[in-house]
Formats: structure tokens, sequence, C-alpha cells
């Protein structure tokens, strides 16, 4: 289960007392350190994003509007100010 990367970066978090103490004894358990403890978690939660198409986003954009039932103003297709005019 050893984690370990050519290039490491030190960093700091900050864990409330009894997640820490719990996390030690896990480690200690396993005869590891507990930053690999914790490299191992991140690394089997922590995923990158899956990239999608344009055309899916619109699709799941489309579904959440007509969810939330959103509607088009009527002259949305014609009136150019929708779509110049700053916010």
């Amino acid at each position: 289960m050893v984690y370990a990367h050519p290039m490491m970066i030190r960093t700091q978090i900050l864990l409330p007392p009894d997640l820490l103490e719990t996390a030690r004894l896990y480690a200690a358990s396993r005869k590891l350190s507990l930053s690999e403890v914790i490299r191992h978690s991140l690394s089997t939660k922590v995923k990158p994003r899956k990239k999608i198409s344009s055309y899916t986003a619109l699709k799941k954009m489309a579904a959440y509007g007509k969810r939330m039932k959103l509607k088009s103003p009527p002259d949305f297709a014609t009136n150019d100010d929708y779509l110049y005019r700053l916010p």
C-alpha cells in the first residue's frame, strides 16, 4: 500500500483530535506512516473529473433547466441584447 512519488510536497492540514488519533492507530496497526495512510486515502477518494463533450454538457444543462422549470424569454431567438448585453 506504499504510495511514493518521486517529488513530494510538504503540506499542513488541520484535523480534529479524535480523527488524528484514529488515523495514527490505523497507521500503527498496519506498520505504515501517517503520511502513507493519508496519501492512500486521498488517492482512493479524490479522482480527477472526467471530461465530457460540449454536447453532453449542454444536454445536462437543458435537463437541469427543465427540472427547474426555467423558461427563456419569448424573444430570445431574435433579441441580440441577451447575447451581447453585459450583465
